[in-house]
């Protein structure tokens, strides 16, 4: 019977303590989580505004290089030989 009723008693004290808990945790530290997330959620969104203007600058830079990108040699200009490191033009044997 002591079993029960103090089973009975404590339940009621239990719940009321994790109500004040909960109130506590998600109602004074809550205050300052929620502008956290607004900042957090900012941050991302800049980020990805970085990110995506980034990968827009390399399509562009890749563009601009496939338009500058040099035309094959015309028959008879001379070719790079195999002088110092191949950067010297073939000299003519005559």
């Amino acid at each position: 019977m002591l079993a029960w009723t103090s089973v009975v008693v404590a339940l009621p004290i239990v719940w009321v303590f994790l109500i004040v808990w909960y109130c506590v945790v998600f109602g004074i530290f809550g205050v300052f989580t929620i502008p956290f997330r607004f900042f957090r959620r900012g941050q991302r969104k800049s980020l990805t505004v970085q990110q995506e203007q980034f990968r827009l600058m390399q399509r562009q830079m890749e563009q601009q290089q496939e338009r500058a990108a040099p035309f094959p040699a015309p028959a008879g200009t001379p070719v790079l030989g195999r002088g110092r490191g191949g950067l010297e033009p073939e000299r003519e044997r005559g």
